[in-house]
């Protein structure tokens, strides 16, 4: 960033009014759905209200995107 210009690495600039950096996500569902309904809808719910069975099954893919995210962008 200079100013009102960000820059990236392919050189391309943008110019804006105004940049936003966030990290994190927070659930904003969670008193709006039953868990078996956010499930069955693909809302994604907090850990500790997903039945075994749904939490088992995103292990792999989790450590797998992990995985990738540490050897892409060691940085993080």
């Amino acid at each position: 960033m200079d100013g009102r210009t960000l820059s990236s690495a392919n050189g391309e600039a943008i110019t804006s009014d105004a940049a936003i950096f966030a990290t994190g996500w927070r659930h904003p569902y969670e008193l709006m759905f039953d868990p078996s309904l956010a499930r069955d809808l693909g809302i994604p719910m907090p850990k500790d209200i997903q039945p075994a069975p749904y939490r088992q099954h995103w292990v792999h893919p989790n450590a797998e995107a992990e995985k990738e995210v540490i050897a892409n962008y060691p940085i993080l």
